[in-house]
């Protein structure tokens, strides 16, 4: 280790030498070294030998450095006798006063050969003179290199790095580690402010590093959102930053991009508190979505933005890429939106670099959806039986499978998650693969070759494929993955047991009580699943001109939902979470085309089958389960005495209700539903049946003595679109005739008011 003396002797000895090509003192650490005696050395390398010849000149951490080494790298960097020939300067932990920063990187700059710098830890960014010496470093026209980690800088500070960066053609390589004091007013981190003004993929930039920048989860979709189209980037480094399973996601999503070039990222020590293991960053499930609670894969729903915030910035801009994979303007896609600052118009395609221009300024409240898109997308079939049988689950194939909701990565860009995959289960930190795991699991699809090479490179890979089986699913069969990807039957049951929804799930005949618990991932998977086909089918509904027939009126399939014990009244602005349990029952809106018919089991076949289910079944609930499985996927359609046949094989009341759920969307003579009524024995059915299909789809053509009405009051007023008083008078009378007649057959007492009003005063039909 040298001393003092030792290195005034090698100083000393300079001139002796024939050339000079590298002087580094960063081994010297540990000593403080006398600011007299680097300075005499640094003069030294003036003239020959060093001056024409040093290549590399490294002073990181020498202690005792102070002004005068400085000023005396100033002079080298710009005397005709200095280092004219010099490619890297390292002054790492060495004070530079701000008098001396603008001279020390205006040197840097007009130096001829200069290619790489590290200043970190210089405290430069501390004052407004040393703030404008950065943008002139990052000038330089042969700059590759530059590391400025450790300095604390403002939010300006980025802003400024960041226009510079996105105009230079030559920097490869830059380093901003630990440059973050404090988070910004909003709470978010300034460097946000730099990665917004690098977005497009105009820079050179091979290897970023953003570590111990105090990014979360928003900060990580800020992230994604601005180096996706760099073709270039090849290495990021996020660790020692909070972004949990959310903005780990972002990052994972970013490394499957095909637009990005990255190939490696360090994403160590990137737990977040309360977040990865199943709970949110705060928030109520009733609130708006906004930039820090976006989610890719379920993008619909209610937004409050904060356009003075990067993240509802980039969540915007996401929600304005999606509209361009599903080729929607994204005028249609927002409805019911308020604009602070008057009315907002959206862009109809991006600007310059890709980048899609948002407002800086404002607050929009506003509805998002993609139902517009989704009839042109995946057109429902017109054909009936082999097209009607695979619509659901070929919709899911596109819509989940292909890159429209989820992230499906291509075999070029699956080899760089694979290695990240197998990095961090070869890792002894648990932490980190758990935490992998958890990000892997939602939002991403996969073909079946690629999840068993995820298995195979699994440190815990009975745990992985519990997580990952529905990454596959929607390209092969549940339960063919099920008995080809276990080596046992413990393992086989076990996996059955969590995933047992999801492998019974039939997108043919959803319809059904579904009680999920979101942090478990085949549920989160089946809840998924669910809201795309639930807003398919109702913008194919709504294009072939049907009745809303939903709770709400929002054309919502989804009844009777609740989340963590709270009503969801308005499921087209939920956001999914992936926390706490989901409650729903779905109705589907499709029901067999008129030539379903032909379809249906004749009288042989159809005693045979019940033979077969009966025989073949231990219990009630295994016969429902094999119903199911057959009637949708199997192409099972019912007529109307089928149906009530089924009935009579179940003696309790809640699996006639189960069994008519399962079936009675699926019977070709509707008409003659009256007769599954002697089935239904008590009031208490009907009205099961009634809250879990609605009355819209379970009784359309009931006659008033098969139910309990609860109207309260029949206005008999002329109505207002009558085309004249005997027009009128003609209706008000038919209307009084039926109720005359529903009374007769219903006994109910009748209350006649002079205003021309008819009460219905009993509400119950009298024996």
């Amino acid at each position: 280790m040298l001393t003092n003396s030792d290195l005034a002797a090698v100083a000393a000895m300079i001139p002796r030498l024939d050339r000079l090509e590298t002087v580094d003192l960063s081994g010297c650490d540990g000593i403080v070294m006398d600011d007299g005696v680097l300075t005499s050395l640094l003069r030294r390398l003036h003239g020959f030998p060093a001056g024409p010849t040093l290549k590399q000149l490294c002073l990181a951490g020498c202690r005792g450095a102070g002004r005068e080494v400085v000023v005396e790298v100033v002079s080298l960097l710009k005397s005709p006798t200095g280092c004219r020939q010099l490619l890297s300067l390292d002054l790492n932990a060495i004070a530079v006063p701000g008098s001396l920063a603008t001279a020390l990187c205006e040197a840097a700059r007009a130096h001829p050969t200069l290619r790489s710098v590290s200043l970190a830890s210089t405290r430069l960014g501390s004052d407004a003179a040393s703030r404008r010496a950065i943008t002139e470093l990052l000038g330089a026209a042969k700059l590759e290199s530059l590391d400025l980690s450790w300095n604390c800088f403002p939010l300006e500070v980025f802003q400024s790095i960041g226009e510079a960066v996105n105009k230079s053609l030559t920097l490869q390589h830059l380093r901003l580690s630990n440059c973050t004091g404090c988070r910004a007013a909003l709470g978010e981190a300034p460097c946000t402010s730099f990665l917004e003004k690098i977005a497009g993929g105009a820079s050179a930039l091979k290897t970023l590093d953003l570590s111990a920048n105090l990014l979360n989860s928003a900060g990580a979709l800020v992230l994604e959102d601005a180096l996706e189209r760099h073709a270039g980037l090849q290495e990021l480094n996020v660790s020692q930053n909070s972004l949990g399973t959310t903005g780990l996601r972002s990052i994972l999503r970013l490394l499957g991009s095909d637009s990005c070039g990255l190939q490696s990222i360090d994403c160590s020590d990137c737990a977040s508190c309360g977040e990865e293991q199943g709970g949110s960053e705060g928030g109520s499930t009733l609130l708006a979505g906004s930039g820090s609670h976006f989610n890719a894969a379920n993008p619909c729903g209610r937004y409050e933005l904060d356009f003075s915030r990067s993240c509802d910035r980039a969540a915007l801009r996401q929600l304005y890429k999606l509209c361009q994979r599903a080729r929607l303007a994204p005028d249609k896609a927002f409805r019911d939106q308020e604009f602070s600052e008057g009315p907002l118009s959206h862009p109809s395609a991006a600007g310059s670099g890709g980048v899609w221009p948002v407002p800086d300024s404002g607050k929009l409240q506003a509805t998002f959806g993609i139902e517009a898109a989704l009839p042109d997308y995946f057109p429902a079939p017109k054909a009936p039986a082999e097209a009607e049988s695979t619509a659901g689950r070929s919709f899911l194939r596109r819509c989940l499978g292909e890159g429209l909701l989820r992230t499906k990565p291509s075999q070029r860009k699956l080899a760089a998650l694979l290695s990240k995959w197998a990095a961090a289960s070869h890792n002894d930190d648990k932490e980190e693969q758990l935490l992998l795991l958890d990000a892997f699991s939602r939002g991403f699809q996969l073909d079946f070759p690629a999840l068993k090479l995820f298995l195979s490179s699994s440190a815990r890979p009975k745990e992985a494929l519990a997580r990952l089986l529905h990454c596959a699913a929607v390209e092969t069969s549940h339960l063919q993955l099920l008995y080809t990807l276990t080596s046992g039957l413990d393992e086989h049951l076990s996996l059955y047991r969590s995933c047992r929804q999801l492998l019974h799930f039939d997108p043919e005949n959803p319809t059904g009580r579904y009680k999920l618990d979101l942090r478990n991932t085949a549920d989160y998977a089946l809840a998924e699943s669910l809201m795309a086909l639930d807003r398919w089918e109702s913008a194919v509904a709504q294009r072939e001109g049907r009745a809303d027939c939903s709770r709400n009126g929002d054309w919502s399939n989804i009844r009777n939902c609740s989340h963590g014990g709270a009503a969801i009244r308005k499921v087209r602005e939920w956001h999914l979470h992936d926390w706490g349990s989901l409650s729903l029952d779905y109705v589907t809106w499709r029901r067999p085309t008129p030539g379903a018919s032909e379809l249906a089991l004749p009288w042989r076949d159809w005693q045979r089958f019940l033979q077969t289910l009966t025989e073949g079944c231990a219990d009630a609930d295994d016969l429902l389960a094999s119903l199911r499985a057959v009637s949708g996927s199997g192409g099972l359609f019912l007529f109307s005495w089928q149906l009530r046949e089924l009935l009579g094989l179940f003696r309790h009341e809640k699996h006639r209700v189960e069994c008519m759920v399962i079936s009675y969307l699926r019977l070709v003579d509707p008409q003659n539903a009256k007769i599954l009524r002697a089935r239904i024995q008590n009031l208490s059915e009907f009205k099961a049946l009634a809250l879990r299909l609605g009355r819209s789809s379970f009784s359309p053509r009931t006659l008033p003595s098969n139910s309990t009405w609860g109207f309260s009051r029949i206005d008999l007023q002329p109505p207002t679109w009558c085309s004249s008083r005997a027009e009128s008078a003609s209706r008000t009378s038919a209307m009084c005739l039926w109720c005359s007649q529903m009374a007769q057959a219903t006994s109910l007492r009748l209350g006649f008011r002079s205003s021309g009003r008819l009460n219905l005063c009993s509400l119950q039909r009298e024996s």
